[in-house]
């Protein structure tokens, strides 16, 4: 797909039908995002995908009448931070309905445009090695704060995150 040159390249996760798992891989898109619109102040960076070394940040957007419950999305959102008492909670209201994912990086940069490879990359990595997380804040511990730092020194790292990818 040729990107027109006020473009950039995005990926969308498309809102998934209402009898899907929450354990089905995302269905995602490319589509040109006009760079004018990059600016709008509802973008919602993600914490996590920043701290894996892939600054990106989404909007919500209306492409369907689905609005059920985005779970590839809203792991983007989970906060990376093991000093957080939110750690491992979205950092955002749940994402229902379809959402534009794009670079985080300012304009100044040469190339914007986002593969949809690398959102897989992302979706993935967090679905398949951050498990412990992703239930952090439902699961009991005796220190909390030690095993947060645990899981964010050994998994949430740019590091952890390039193993991943060249295993994928």
């Amino acid at each position: 797909m040729a990107i027109p040159e006020d473009c950039v390249q995005g990926v969308l996760i498309r809102s998934p039908p209402a009898d899907t798992s929450t354990h089905t891989a995302p269905q995602l898109m490319t589509t040109a995002v006009p760079k004018s619109a990059l600016t709008d102040p509802s973008w919602l960076p993600s914490p996590l995908s920043a701290q894996l070394g892939v600054p990106l940040k989404i909007k919500r957007c209306q492409l369907s009448e689905r609005q059920t419950y985005n779970y590839s999305a809203q792991l983007l959102m989970l906060d990376p931070d093991p000093e957080d008492a939110e750690f491992g909670k979205s950092v955002c209201d749940p994402l229902k309905g379809d959402v534009l994912v794009v670079r985080a990086a300012g304009l100044g940069q040469l190339d914007l445009n986002l593969r949809l490879r690398t959102v897989q990359s992302v979706v993935g990595y967090i679905r398949e090695e951050l498990g412990e997380l992703r239930i952090f804040w439902r699961t009991e511990y005796s220190d909390r704060s030690v095993k947060a730092r645990e899981i964010a020194e050994a998994r949430i790292t740019t590091v952890a995150f390039g193993e991943y990818r060249e295993r994928a």
